[in-house]
C-alpha cells in the first residue's frame, strides 16, 4: 500500500529512536503523538512487525476506530504476518482472550471505559502501544490526555515532524487545530513544497457536480485513486445521482436512495454493473485494494477518512448552507481539519455560486490557487485546446 514507508525510509531523528526504544524497554508502555501526517500508523505496524521478528509466537492484536482504517491497516500488514487480528474497539469488548501486544490507532477516540478494557486483556508480561493527536477528537466520548496516560500507564513519545503535508495544507489548516502554536512549530518535511492547494468555483450546484467528476475521474485513471470527501451521509445520495445523470444511467431505486443502517453495499453494485468507477468506502462497504486494482474514485464522510490519506481529496459543495456538524461550531472545525488533512499531494476545495462557507476566510482563499470549474470543464474535455459553448465545442 502506499501509505505504508519501509524501515529503510523512516527517519533516524524521531522514527527509528522511537522503535529502539520500544524494543529497549519491553515492559514499557506507549503513547506515540503526533500531528497528521506524522507517521503514527506506519510506526505502530512497524512495533508488530518487529515483535513479530523478534518473537513469532507472540499473540499480538490491533484495535481501531472505523472499518475503514481496518482496511487501510490491513493492506499494510506483510503477508506472513496477516493473521494478526485487526478489530474495531467494539468487536474487541466481546473478545475474552488476553493478548501479548495489543496496537491501538486513533486513541483518542476510544472511551474511557475501552481503555480501562483494552487495559485489562493484556497477558501478564504483555503491553499496549497507542497512536493519535487530541487534536483530531471528532466525539463526545473523546478521551483526555491525562486519562490516555494514567489509564494505560504510558510513556509518551513525542513525534515533531509532519511528513505528508505540505507547507501549503499545514499553513491553511493551523487555524482549525486546537494546538495551534505547537502545529505551526512542527518541522514540516516538504517533499510536495510545488503543489497548490487548489480553490474551485462553479456558477451552479450542476456546474460543480460536472467539474467535480470529470475531474476526480480523470485522477482515477491517472492512478491517483482520488478520494471525494463529504461532511454528512445525507449529500451523498444526492451526489451519486448527479453522478449518474452525467454518466446517462438509471438513477438509484427509491430504496437504494434512502439505505437502511447506511447500507451502500446496493449503492456501489450499482455503479459496478454499469461500468462507473466509484465506490462509498466506510461503513464496512467498499475496499482500498479494489479501489488501486480498478482506479477507483472513492466516496467518503469526513468521518470515515479519519487516520487515511490519499493522493488526491476533493472537498466539495462549500457553501454558507453546508452543515459539517451542526452544534458546536469547534466539532465542524475540528472535521474540516480532518478533512483537510488527508492529502498527500492534490487538495482540491470547491463551491458554487458567489459566496463560500465561512471556514474558507480571505487568509484561507489568498493561500490557495483559484480556478474557474466552467475553464477547467473544457480543459478536460478539449486537452488538445478548444471552447465549449453549451453543447457544441468551438476547436482552437
Amino acid at each position: 500500500m502506499p501509505w505504508f514507508i519501509p524501515r529503510t525510509q523512516l527517519d533516524t531523528v524521531e522514527q527509528i529512536p522511537f522503535l529502539q526504544q520500544v524494543e529497549n524497554n519491553p515492559n514499557r508502555n506507549y503513547w506515540l503523538k503526533g500531528f497528521a501526517g506524522s507517521g503514527k500508523s506506519v510506526l505502530l505496524l512497524h512495533c508488530l512487525i518487529d515483535e513479530k521478528r523478534r518473537n513469532p509466537s507472540t499473540n499480538a492484536i490491533i484495535v481501531l476506530y472505523t472499518h475503514s482504517l481496518i482496511d487501510m491497516i490491513e493492506e499494510g500488514i506483510p503477508q506472513e504476518y496477516g493473521n494478526t487480528p485487526v478489530v474495531t474497539f467494539y468487536k474487541f469488548r466481546q473478545m475474552h482472550q488476553t493478548f501479548d501486544l495489543i496496537l491501538v490507532d486513533e486513541i483518542q477516540d476510544i472511551p474511557e471505559h475501552d481503555l480501562i478494557e483494552i487495559n485489562s486483556k493484556r497477558s501478564v508480561n504483555g503491553r499496549v502501544i497507542v497512536a493519535g493527536d487530541i487534536n483530531q477528537s471528532i466525539w463526545d466520548h473523546s478521551t483526555p490526555s491525562e486519562t490516555i496516560i494514567t489509564t494505560i500507564n504510558s510513556t509518551q513519545y513525542n513525534l515533531n515532524r509532519i511528513y505528508r503535508l505540505s507547507r501549503r495544507i499545514r499553513t491553511i489548516t493551523a487555524d482549525f487545530c486546537e494546538d495551534r502554536q505547537a502545529y505551526l512549530a512542527a518541522q514540516v518535511m516538504d517533499f510536495n513544497t510545488n503543489v497548490p492547494v487548489t480553490l474551485v468555483k462553479a456558477d451552479n450546484m450542476e456546474q460543480e457536480h460536472k467539474w467535480l467528476w470529470l475531474a476526480a475521474k480523470q485522477y482515477a485513471q491517472a492512478g491517483y485513486v482520488p478520494s471525494i470527501l463529504i461532511a454528512k451521509h445525507e449529500y451523498i445520495v444526492p451526489f451519486f445521482n448527479a453522478i449518474l445523470r452525467l454518466e446517462n444511467k438509471p438513477p438509484l431505486s427509491n430504496e437504494m436512495a434512502n439505505p437502511r443502517d447506511k447500507n451502500y453495499s446496493p449503492i456501489n453494485s450499482h455503479f459496478r454493473n454499469n461500468n462507473i468507477n466509484v465506490q462509498y468506502l466506510g461503513n464496512k462497504f467498499g475496499s482500498f485494494e479494489e479501489a488501486h486494482s480498478r482506479n477507483l474514485v472513492t466516496i467518503m464522510t469526513f468521518h470515515s477518512s479519519k487516520g487515511l490519506d490519499y493522493k488526491t481529496v476533493f472537498i466539495p459543495f462549500l457553501n454558507p448552507g453546508y452543515e459539517i456538524w451542526r452544534d458546536p461550531i469547534s466539532r465542524a472545525r475540528t472535521l474540516f481539519f480532518v478533512a483537510l488533512t488527508r492529502s498527500r499531494e492534490q487538495l482540491l476545495l470547491s463551491y458554487s455560486g458567489n459566496t463560500k462557507h465561512p471556514f474558507l476566510s480571505q487568509a484561507f482563499v489568498n493561500e490557495c490557487q483559484t480556478k474557474n470549474a466552467i475553464e477547467e470543464i473544457n480543459r478536460i474535455q478539449n486537452p488538445l485546446g478548444g471552447v465549449n459553448n453549451g453543447d457544441d465545442v468551438v476547436v482552437i
